[in-house]
């Protein structure tokens, strides 16, 4: 049971450090953006994550093993995707920024896939990424249906 909730506790680290890195993205595209329902869904996405964060840490505790530092994959490049969003977000427009974060969405994506798809995972740690990844799955979408909607703006434009 110790070695299944070492592993768990290193995979529930490295999407902590995805959640924390997506929520300064999306404040980033909030603060980036003159669109109000944008502004108001990066907001809201932000909170997303801080909430997932609390779950994780919650998760993180039930294993008593809380103080292991990540060493997989997930703490590597692959979260700092969302450090790379945020960089790139200064001074772009409103569809350039959610190519951007659609891009990170898509990198969250495939973390909460792969955390979910390993054998490193207890039940319940498990269950609760598969909860957070529908809602992800959501936010991708609605990500999707904006940029169709300034596609067919911008279209329409010219």
């Amino acid at each position: 049971m110790k070695t299944e909730a070492r592993k768990t506790t290193e995979v529930l680290h490295g999407l902590l450090k995805i959640n924390n890195d997506r929520i300064a993205g999306y404040l980033k595209a909030a603060e980036e953006t003159n669109e109000v329902d944008l502004k108001a869904f990066f907001t809201e996405r932000a909170k997303e994550s801080k909430e997932n964060v609390l779950d994780l840490i919650r998760e993180i505790k039930k294993t008593n093993d809380y103080m292991i530092w990540s060493r997989t994959t997930l703490s590597g490049k692959v979260y700092r995707v969302w450090m790379d969003v945020k960089a790139a977000l200064n001074g772009k427009d409103s569809r350039s920024i959610l190519n951007s974060c659609e891009f990170g969405e898509e990198v969250t994506q495939t973390a909460y896939r792969d955390a979910i798809a390993s054998n490193e995972l207890t039940t319940e740690a498990r269950q609760l990424l598969r909860n957070q990844h529908v809602d992800l799955i959501a936010s991708y979408d609605i990500i999707k249906n904006f940029k169709e909607g300034y596609t067919v703006a911008f279209t329409k434009t010219f």
